[in-house]
């Protein structure tokens, strides 16, 4: 197989470990590295990666709106390029990390690699990335079921599950919490803080702060399969008997925090 070094960069996948709070990459465990020949469009930019010897798309490069530099982008795991509902990346992802700082060597030995070894690596990827960096992997479940939009919102020892939910112009109002389907929690903020409010039914009372919710977890990978299913065998009583334990926590907590000092 000939190969002009020139024209194959070197994609090295991570699964992202932990994301910071500003929803940017913080940590990535090392999975694999892939030799891959980009994708030109009629303007000569680089759109896409596919793998050297497989051909497979491993890699969409997307072009991001600038006015002072019209070459900026950002490289997407392809699987990933174009669900429009993933708003963030998510501890178990996979990030890609795209550059031409390789040893010959290192390629002519890869080229040795066969296609039906190359495919089958690609292919358990994402798996792999969750085995590593998610406490609740489980080898019987399939992707989809870690690709679940469904968040944990803590309540100390407790949790329950939540949904995010969005106005036409796909702005975050609150969440849903999925068994009982009514809306939980109300999202408020702008591009410097978030504030999260859980709603109490009775309407004269007050809404208490708690902690942002993380989404950049995803309940599946956090909880385990039988945490999860759990979960789900709990009535809509049970449920709401959780958010009423703890909004009366709290409530007491407010009174001893108020509480005047003799």
């Amino acid at each position: 197989m000939k190969i002009d070094r020139k024209d194959v960069y070197r994609v090295r996948a991570g699964a992202i470990n932990s994301i910071n709070k500003y929803g940017t990459k913080f940590d990535t465990v090392e999975l694999n590295a892939y030799f891959c020949i980009p994708v030109r469009n009629r303007h000569g930019k680089i759109i896409a990666f596919n793998e050297l010897k497989t051909g497979m798309p491993l890699v969409k490069r997307v072009y991001l709106k600038n006015e002072c530099w019209d070459d900026e982008h950002e490289d997407m795991y392809y699987p990933y390029a174009y669900d429009k509902t993933r708003e963030m990346m998510q501890v178990g992802d996979i990030d890609v990390q795209i550059d031409q700082d390789y040893n010959t060597e290192a390629l002519r030995r890869y080229a040795k690699w066969s296609k039906e070894n190359i495919t089958a690596s690609l292919n358990c990827l994402e798996r792999n990335s969750i085995q590593l960096t998610c406490s609740g992997y489980d080898s019987k479940q399939p992707m989809d079921y870690y690709n679940k939009k469904l968040f944990l919102c803590y309540l100390d020892d407790d949790f329950i599950i939540i949904s995010a939910r969005r106005n036409p112009l796909g702005i975050l109002t609150g969440y849903r919490e999925i068994i009982t389907g009514r809306k939980v929690i109300r999202h408020s903020g702008d591009e410097y803080s978030e504030f999260d409010n859980i709603i109490n039914l009775n309407r004269q009372l007050m809404d208490p702060d708690i902690e942002p919710i993380d989404r950049s977890i995803l309940a599946t990978r956090e909880l385990s399969v039988a945490e999860f299913e759990d979960y789900m065998d709990l009535t809509p009583e049970e449920v709401e008997a959780k958010i009423s334990n703890y909004l009366a926590k709290l409530s007491r907590e407010r009174v001893l925090d108020y509480e005047p000092t003799k």
